[in-house]
């Protein structure tokens, strides 16, 4: 707590003059102005709200949130969350399905993504992203071609059916703060499969511009 509105003002700053760099906000919730913080970094230049739950210690669906993801709605502005239990979280309070269909019940009409595929629950993600429009998954790490070797998860697990049955709902998306990898690593195993011109475009074009509220290209 206390470190979130100095952390946006830098992130909307740097980004400011670049013409890719898209620029998402954060809370605590144990700020004592949770709404004020997030407004601010909205009317700063930020387009959407990340929250790393296990890192930050609270779940989805903590009601100290709420002004934050009131903001969102008036701004219509997406949220993206560490919401899965994957890579080392599988015992931790604040992650899993459960807290995520909790906050979806109360904010249904904000967009949402479910970072990682929502691994480890994947199976339990991708029936959410089926069940509302609202919902995303983006494909970071867990459709890497080095996710078995660190991550201990097998992206074949989700069949190539999967990916064109819910291409307006998986974006894709790279990660690699902790573990450096080869960048054309990050994207090599979903290049690999045989999927529809149409459907690579969703996955790597896009779906992000509906997450983000942008319009089609």
């Amino acid at each position: 707590p206390g470190v979130a509105a100095n952390l946006n003002d830098w992130v909307c700053e740097t980004a400011r003059p670049s013409e890719r760099a898209i620029p998402f906000a954060t809370v605590h919730a144990g700020d004592d102005d949770v709404g004020g913080i997030v407004e601010r970094a909205f009317e700063g230049g930020a387009r959407g709200l990340k929250f790393q739950l296990p890192v930050q210690g609270f779940p989805a669906d903590d009601s100290r949130l709420d002004p934050a993801y009131e903001a969102a709605a008036t701004w219509d502005a997406p949220v993206l969350l560490h919401a899965g239990t994957a890579p080392m979280f599988e015992d931790d309070p604040s992650v899993g399905i459960e807290n995520f269909r909790s906050f979806l019940a109360s904010f249904p009409d904000v967009r949402v993504c479910a970072a990682h595929m929502g691994t480890y629950q994947v199976e339990e993600f991708l029936a959410v992203a089926r069940e509302h429009d609202n919902v995303f998954l983006d494909t970071t790490f867990a459709m890497s071609s080095v996710a078995e070797e660190y991550m201990d998860f097998d992206p074949s697990a989700i069949a190539d059916e999967t990916l064109i049955e819910l291409s307006e709902s998986i974006m894709y998306g790279s990660d690699y703060p902790n573990i450096p990898y080869p960048y054309e690593r990050e994207r090599a195993h979903l290049l690999s499969r045989d999927l529809p011109a149409d459907v690579q475009y969703d996955i790597f074009s896009r779906t992000a511009r509906r997450f983000l509220g942008e319009g089609p290209e």
